[in-house]
């Protein structure tokens, strides 16, 4: 299923740091080593919820960004990728 940014839901530093229950810093910190997925807005960073919940349930960033690939390049082999990564 293909997304357009309209479609996307982008969560701010401090809702993200309420939804995973840390603090503001840690959050920012977290971003800064490429440990939670984040773009950056300007000077603001912002965190697609739905990339925080593949990343929530998924343990790392690299593993969500593998499936995000697999789901847009590779539709009909998507599935097996990820079976081969989970």
């Amino acid at each position: 299923m293909k997304y357009t940014i309209q479609e996307e839901e982008f969560l701010t530093v401090d809702e993200t740091a309420r939804l995973l229950r840390i603090c503001t810093g840690t959050c920012r910190e977290m971003i800064r080593r490429g440990q939670l997925p984040a773009i950056k807005c300007g000077k603001a960073w912002r965190v697609s919820r739905r990339m925080l919940d593949e990343w929530a349930g998924i343990g790392s960033v690299e593993k969500a960004l593998a499936y995000r690939v697999a789901e847009i390049l590779l539709p009909q082999i998507g599935e097996e990728i990820a079976s081969v990564l989970a």
